[in-house]
């Protein structure tokens, strides 16, 4: 009806002896001819949903998401909405998640190379007793034996 008022055609009602189950059907047959157009544009829509809310990046296999959101783009159009908000929670989350991960590796490297560098640190300074102790002792036993 929407698209019938800029084109001109006018909707008859049912009281005007139009079959509507025919004119659907119709309709419907119309759409099965282009329906690669149509998927087309529903991947778009989809990758630019995606891309707006931050999802492309956390879902690496998109194709159980692009099905629900296909489904209920086609089925409950209602709900589309609320499952796009969804979406951009849980990649916000996920994102978050990621974020705080990767913080934690990085603060466990640099304890991890800290570590590493006070027990270098004190195995040098072992050796350097242990080689102090040693000439010592041998002085004492090249002193002795003079």
């Amino acid at each position: 009806m929407g698209l019938g008022k800029f084109i001109g055609v006018e909707v008859l009602s049912e009281n005007e002896g139009f079959d509507t189950s025919v004119h659907e059907d119709t309709f419907v047959s119309g759409w099965d001819n282009d329906l690669s157009m149509l998927d087309d544009e529903d991947e778009r829509r989809f990758c630019v949903m995606m891309q707006q809310h931050g999802a492309a990046q956390v879902f690496k296999d998109q194709s159980e998401v692009r099905e629900l959101w296909a489904r209920l783009r086609k089925d409950r159009p209602e709900l589309l909405a609320t499952f796009e908000k969804f979406l951009f929670k849980v990649s916000a989350h996920i994102q978050e998640v990621h974020l705080e991960k990767d913080s934690m590796e990085q603060a466990l490297r640099r304890r991890e190379c800290d570590h590493d560098k006070e027990v270098r640190s004190l195995y040098e300074e072992m050796e350097h007793q242990i080689k102090i102790e040693k000439d010592r002792l041998l002085y004492q036993v090249g002193g002795h034996v003079e």
